[in-house]
Order: C-alpha cells, then structure tokens, then sequence
C-alpha cells in the first residue's frame, strides 16, 4: 500500500466539478478537502477568454492554466495541515486527461484490470510558490469499440480494493448514476463492457430548455439530501410506472398535460419528470442486464430515487441488487487513487 507515513491528494476532475482531498497514508483520512464547481471546462473557457497565447491542453507544466488553478489548491490544502516540502503524490482522475481537459491522453482498452494493471497514465512534477514538489499522477479513462469513460474507472478500482464484489456472481453490474450514467460489465477482476446513459443530462435539458420548462418548477430539492416527502414520492413513482408502461417518448409530453389538464403542482411535476428519465434507464438497464447481480454506486444526490425505481420495476430483489451507502461510495475514488499509486510505485 502506499507509505503509512506520507499522505497523497486525490484529485477527481471533472468537466463541471473539481474535487481534491489530501489523504492520510495510514487510515485513509481526508485531513483537507476542497470542492469547487470549477471544472475543466470552467477552466478552458476562463483561460481562453483572459490569455489566447497559452496553449491549452499542450505542455502540462510550462504556463498551463491547468497547472496554476491546481497548484494554488494544492498548496493552500498542503499549508492547512503542515505538509513537509518532499515530493507528495497526487493521482487525477477524470476528464482532465480528456481532449477538452488539460491534457489528453489515450484510452485504456478492456478488460481493463480492476488492479490497475493496465491504466494509462502520465507523470511529471509541479513546484508550488511554497517550494514543495508535487508528483503529478494523471490517469486516462477506459474505452471499448463503442463507449468510453474517464473517472469511473477509478472508483470501480476503489470498489474492487473495498472488497464490495466479492460476495456478488463472477459477473456483476455496477450501476453509477449521473449526468452519463453507466451499467458496467464487471467480473471479479476486471471490466469486460458498460453502456452509457444520457439519463443526468437529458432531464437538465427537459427541465430547462424544452417546451416542459414551463410544467416543471426548478427545485432545489433536488440537490439537497433530506428524504423525499411522500407526495414527491408518489410522483416519482408515477412517472416510472408510465415510462414502464408506455415508454419515455410516448410519457414525456405528459408532463406538460397534467399542469394543464390535471392541475397538477409544477414543483411536484419534477419528480414525476424525475421518474419517467430514470425509469426509463432502469427499464433499459433490466432489458439488457437483468440476468446479472447488480451494485449500486449512488451518492447521496441520487440513491433514494434509484432505490425507489428499481424497487417498482424490479422489486425488492436483495439478494441480487446491492446498494452501497452513500459515504462508502464516497470513499471509492479515493480507494482507487491509492490502488493506482501503489501500482505506479
């Protein structure tokens, strides 16, 4: 494992999102974590705007905004809890190794080991205004012929290192929601496939730039992390039992007829346009993987709506269907981070 003395930052950047934990070698304690919604794009786009002689995506050290935005949370993270000036470790995951990212690196192939055998990654160093040095470790996603990933990869590397496949078949389905969710083939060593699904996005764009916009109340309920209350469930099991029943293309104009026929709450409506979205990847996801031992890998923005459409399309199968808790699920990507750094050495 990696050094029972010497911490590493996990860093797990997305295109919307940036998140960077400094971890303790010996327990795997987030001494300092920072969460910002400063994605690569964000920083693409700020970079763009301000200098046009920096080239992006180019040369990850020399001048690179990449490397100034990240530096400056490292360093202020480092400062906080009295990190010594030796190299320290920093594994990153996710799209900043993309072709819209910081720099782009090429795909894994499958199976793709769940050990980390296999990755594809990039090493170099930054030296912060503190003079501490940073071995920067960063990680490609995976592809098959017909679908990619960057991110993922490694929190079904932390899943594996957690032990939480073991009392699953010789094959499984990990299901990770979000804006793309994925259904990923896995056996006990490695992933062997996944399907993607546009299920995060395709509600965003539903909600908030389509005729429905005017039937659906934008709530903040749905970032927060209290319970739904009963009436929101009501309606979001309605729209899975619709979209069950009928499908996603011939239910999603139905948001809009119950606001004008049914008198319906708007703000309620949201769920119900919740339910048709992810009913519709659970039915997809039962088409296709039904056969199989399914994980759930949902944090804490997404698992009771999971729960409650798999429950209504697929019953109370436990002793096929995991769910994982929110904070160990939390944890995975960082598991992962130190399985790779124990592989990269």
């Amino acid at each position: 494992m990696v050094s029972q003395r010497r911490p590493f930052f996990s860093c797990d950047w997305g295109t919307s999102s940036f998140r960077l934990r400094l971890v303790s070698g010996q327990n795997r304690e987030i001494e300092g974590e920072l969460e910002e919604a400063h994605g690569v794009t964000s920083v693409r786009a700020t970079s763009s705007a301000s200098s046009s002689s920096t080239a992006l995506g180019g040369d990850p050290v020399d001048g690179s905004p990449f490397a100034e935005y990240l530096l400056e949370r490292l360093e202020y993270l480092a400062a906080g809890v009295g990190v010594s000036t030796e190299a320290v470790p920093v594994v990153i995951s996710g799209m900043a190794s993309s072709s819209i990212g910081w720099w782009e690196l090429p795909y894994a192939s499958v199976p793709f080991s769940l050990q980390g055998d296999n990755v594809i990654f990039q090493r170099f160093s930054l030296t912060g205004n503190s003079g501490r040095i940073y071995s920067i470790y960063m990680i490609s996603g995976v592809a098959t012929e017909v679908d990619m990933m960057r991110g993922e990869e490694s929190e079904l590397i932390g899943l594996k290192a957690h032990g939480e496949l073991e009392s699953l078949g010789e094959r499984s389905i990990a299901i990770l929601p979000g804006s793309h969710s994925k259904h990923v083939l896995l056996n006990r060593d490695s992933i062997e496939e996944w399907t993607t699904c546009f299920t995060g996005e395709l509600f965003e764009l539903l909600k908030t730039n389509s005729v429905l916009r005017f039937s659906v109340a934008n709530s903040s309920s749905g970032l927060r992390e209290r319970r739904l209350t009963p009436e929101e469930k009501a309606d979001f099991r309605s729209g899975v039992e619709m979209v069950a029943s009928r499908g996603l293309m011939t239910s999603l104009f139905q948001v809009r007829t119950r606001v004008l026929l049914k008198d319906a709450s708007p703000t309620l409506n949201y769920w119900f346009l919740s339910g048709l979205v992810i009913g519709a990847e659970i039915r997809e996801l039962k088409s296709h993987y039904g056969g199989h031992p399914w994980i759930l890998l949902a944090g804490r923005k997404f698992i009771e709506s999971y729960e409650l459409a798999i429950e209504e399309l697929v019953g109370n199968a436990t002793d096929r269907i995991k769910v994982l808790s929110p904070e160990v699920v939390d944890s995975l990507v960082v598991r992962g981070h130190e399985q790779l750094l124990h592989r990269l050495g």
